[in-house]
C-alpha cells in the first residue's frame, strides 16, 4: 500500500514537471519549481538533523 501512495505521488509530480516544460514560457508554470526546491532542501535538512538525534551523532 506505501508502495502505491509512493508511485502515485512520483507520477503526479512527474507530470506536473512535464507539463510545466513541455508547455513553454508563453502559457506559464504550473508549479513554482524554485520554491519546491527551497522547501525540499529544508525537508532534507530536518530529516537530517532527526537521524543524527536518533544515532546521537
Amino acid at each position: 500500500m506505501i508502495f502505491g501512495v509512493l508511485v502515485g505521488i512520483a507520477l503526479t509530480v512527474g507530470v506536473a514537471y512535464a507539463l510545466d516544460y513541455t508547455q513553454g514560457p508563453l502559457v506559464g508554470h504550473l508549479v513554482n519549481w524554485d520554491v519546491v526546491q527551497r522547501r525540499l532542501k529544508v525537508l532534507s535538512s530536518n530529516i537530517q538533523a532527526g537521524w543524527s538525534k536518533l544515532t546521537n551523532r
